[in-house]
């Protein structure tokens, strides 16, 4: 933590690295104080963890799938979360796609996912990772997955080590799907 980022005697948290992307930057759902949980950097790819994530992605520019793993709220999200009704044009696809996951995921423990943008499920977030790979990179099915618990617990940011294994399992499952599709679009499967 840079000297900075402490107020007499106490530093905060830093920069979400999840609003610290070029996408909407500085928009809905981010903040420019550094004192908040939303604190979106000082200007996009501020965080040289954001700056690695970047240029890997560049680097390795032909993926077709992207998926942000997050907690949570159990929510299968797609592009666009800066502000509501944003979408990108292969929406329909993208919803479809996210609505097996989550159907193959449920059927593990049955687990419920509730898919839609980000904007439109949780809040509105700007300089979010997921919809700067939308838009930059040709990956069609790119999605950020809010894992176990639910909304409705009051610290899910923990989770219970009985969730952990059944969380990866099912998780996997949904991801699967997305594989899947990615294997179909190319006539591989």
């Amino acid at each position: 933590m840079s000297p900075s980022k402490c107020k007499n005697g106490f530093c905060c948290k830093g920069v979400d690295l999840n609003r610290n992307f070029d996408f909407h930057f500085g928009g809905l759902g981010g903040s420019s104080d550094p004192c908040e949980e939303i604190f979106q950097g000082d200007y996009p790819f501020s965080e040289p963890e954001s700056q690695a994530v970047k240029k890997f992605l560049l680097d390795h520019f032909n993926i077709e799938a992207f998926i942000n793993l997050h907690t949570y709220s159990q929510l299968w999200i797609h592009p666009y979360g800066h502000t509501k009704h944003a979408y990108p044009a292969d929406v329909k696809d993208l919803v479809r796609t996210a609505t097996k996951a989550a159907e193959e995921l449920s059927r593990m423990y049955g687990t419920k996912y509730r898919v839609g943008s980000g904007a439109d499920t949780l809040y509105p977030a700007s300089g979010g990772m997921a919809d700067w790979v939308k838009k930059n990179l040709p990956a069609k099915y790119v999605y950020l997955i809010e894992l176990r618990p639910s909304e409705e617990v009051a610290d899910g940011f923990i989770l219970k080590p009985s969730q952990i294994l059944p969380t990866a399992v099912e998780t996997w499952q949904g991801i699967k799907t997305v594989a899947m599709a990615v294997l179909k679009k190319n006539r591989l499967a």
